[in-house]
């Protein structure tokens, strides 16, 4: 719909609109634009995550309709009206009892946890205890190489693991962390259905890479989204990538020479633009880089 409507605005733009005084016989071009208007309202009131994702993507690719901001606000509040679920009393008691309880009672926020506890790896590997040097291999007196990527993915693992048991889960039961094919990890939970008196699975799939990887612009989608995620009909990914950049990595590697040549705040804003195209298939991929270059 949000792709017919940009068509539609392209081709039957707002600035050529008739104003009819009194009765008139509507032709093919008003039906058209009568479409044009029914789609972008379809929209607004549909209160789903995709629609109001579209409507953001139809807001950044028309920004000449200024009064599409508003749209895509009230878009916003229809989406959180329809899927607000409130606490019940006993998961309200539980949140509130520990400090450092979080909650979790679908896959989008095990995800918002996992990410959460990735901003904690990060002060592990860059902070006080500096755990950098745990991914490194000393080859000789200040020259050192990055330890492959399985090892990269088994230090995430678990740590990640060691994380999410501390954070103290409510509501999700049996939180796992496991090791899949090759670099990626599931993260899984087991959550009520609401209304149902049953429980279901949630999973958030993680695929790390080594910032050398030479498919690292584009495993996000032929890794994690076309395989991973498809395999396993999970919905909720998290693109990792280990970024190793450091005057200490020994020339003589030839990973290093692989590396593209951007910064990381580079990488990072192309990998979350290239996230977010898979929004309006309903996937919701995160991307997050750690730093984990030797000081």
């Amino acid at each position: 719909m949000a792709d017919l409507f940009i068509w539609l605005v392209r081709h039957f733009p707002y600035s050529e609109d008739r104003d009819y005084d009194g009765v008139h016989s509507p032709t093919k071009d008003d039906a058209a634009r009568e479409l044009r208007s029914r789609l972008v309202d379809i929209l607004e009131k549909s209160g789903t995550p995709a629609s109001y994702q579209a409507l953001q993507r139809v807001a950044s690719e028309l920004p000449e309709l200024g009064w599409l901001k508003t749209v895509v606000l009230e878009a916003r509040k229809n989406m959180l009206e329809s899927t607000w679920r409130p606490f019940l009393p006993e998961e309200f008691f539980q949140i509130t009892s520990r400090a450092t309880s979080t909650l979790v009672r679908d896959a989008r926020e095990l995800q918002e946890v996992v990410i959460e506890a990735f901003h904690t790896l990060q002060n592990i590997l860059q902070g006080e205890t500096y755990a950098a040097r745990d991914l490194w291999d000393e080859r000789s007196r200040k020259r050192y190489r990055p330890k492959d990527e399985n090892h990269f993915s088994d230090w995430v693992k678990r740590n990640l693991e060691y994380e999410l048991g501390k954070r103290g889960i409510v509501v999700a039961r049996e939180v796992e962390t496991r090791r899949g094919e090759k670099t990626d990890i599931h993260v899984t939970g087991v959550v009520p259905v609401p209304g149902e008196g049953t429980f279901e699975q949630v999973r958030v799939v993680i695929e790390a890479k080594g910032c050398w990887h030479r498919e690292l612009k584009t495993a996000m989608e032929t890794q994690l989204v076309n395989r991973y995620l498809k395999d396993t009909r999970c919905q909720h990914g998290i693109y990792l990538v280990g970024w190793y950049h450091c005057s200490q990595w020994d020339e003589a590697d030839a990973r290093r020479t692989k590396c593209a040549k951007w910064s990381a705040e580079e990488a990072r804003i192309f990998l979350e633009a290239q996230a977010h195209e898979f929004a309006d298939a309903g996937l919701s991929i995160c991307a997050v880089i750690l730093n984990a270059a030797l000081r």
